[in-house]
Formats: C-alpha cells, sequence, structure tokens
C-alpha cells in the first residue's frame, strides 16, 4: 500500500502542483484509514455547514502537506480550532453513534452514486445521476465533460 500511495502521491503532486509531505509513508503504524476523516468532515458539516468545505481543505492540507495523523481526534479537533467550530461539541459528536452512522450513509450514498475514487464529480437532473469525472481532473476537463453533458 505504501508503494501504490507514494507513486499515487507523486502523481497528484505533479498534475496538480500541490505539495505534500511523503514522510508520512515512512511511519510503520499508520493504518489508511478514510472514516475517521470523513467523520471529522460530518461532524463539521453538522455543526457548521457554512465551514465544511474550509475544515475539509484544512484537514486534507494537515494530511497531505503536513503529515498530520488524519485518523486521531486530536487532529480533527486542531482543524476545528482553525475553523471556529466549538470543540467541545466538535468531540462529542465525532465521537457519537450519530455521527458513525451518517458518516457510513455517506459511504453508502457515494457508492450508490457510483464513486469509485475521489474525487468524483456528477451532475444529476430529474433523478438521474451522471459521471463526469472520476478522480482528480484540470477545471478545463471538468467544463468540457460538463459541457458534453448539457449537450
Amino acid at each position: 500500500m505504501k508503494t501504490y500511495l507514494a507513486q499515487h502521491w507523486k502523481e497528484v503532486e505533479r498534475r496538480t502542483g500541490q505539495p505534500f509531505d511523503h514522510s508520512f509513508l515512512d511511519r510503520n503504524d499508520f493504518l489508511y484509514d478514510t472514516e475517521p476523516a470523513c467523520r471529522a468532515v460530518v461532524t463539521a458539516r453538522r455543526l457548521r455547514p457554512d465551514r465544511v468545505f474550509e475544515y475539509m481543505h484544512r484537514l486534507q492540507e494537515a494530511f497531505y502537506a503536513r503529515a498530520l495523523d488524519p485518523t486521531i481526534m486530536e487532529t480533527a479537533l486542531r482543524i476545528a480550532e482553525t475553523t471556529d467550530l466549538p470543540t467541545n461539541e466538535f468531540a462529542a459528536l465525532y465521537g457519537s453513534d450519530e455521527a458513525k452512522e451518517e458518516t457510513l450513509a455517506d459511504f453508502r450514498h457515494a457508492s450508490e452514486l457510483g464513486a469509485q475514487g475521489f474525487p468524483s464529480s456528477f451532475v444529476r437532473d430529474n433523478g438521474q445521476t451522471t459521471v463526469i469525472a472520476r478522480g482528480w481532473a484540470p477545471l478545463t476537463d471538468l467544463e468540457r465533460a460538463l459541457a458534453r453533458w448539457l449537450g
């Protein structure tokens, strides 16, 4: 998995120009599990929907560019502080069954939409969902795919 991630991260770094801190891959104790980070985003969304994208951006930056562990509550709380989320409420909700269930519901929803990788971009019209991009794509590619869909 480390070899795959190292190659993938280098490719994302090359294509996007976003910096990555590859030192995280030197750790032997890290289990690559997206659920805690996704649950942190769900928690932020419930507390401050107007700040959820900022929270998600900062959490991803903390992991990919600063090698902070997104699977531990300390990282989630640190990011909550920087996005003006109430940390006591955040901690309580993050550890709740409610947040865990909502996170699993989000995973199910993504699967039902056909998301096989992230990011994925979809359009929805009259109850019909269409994938316009799987994985990262430059804005120009997304614009072309959307224009094709609009037809």
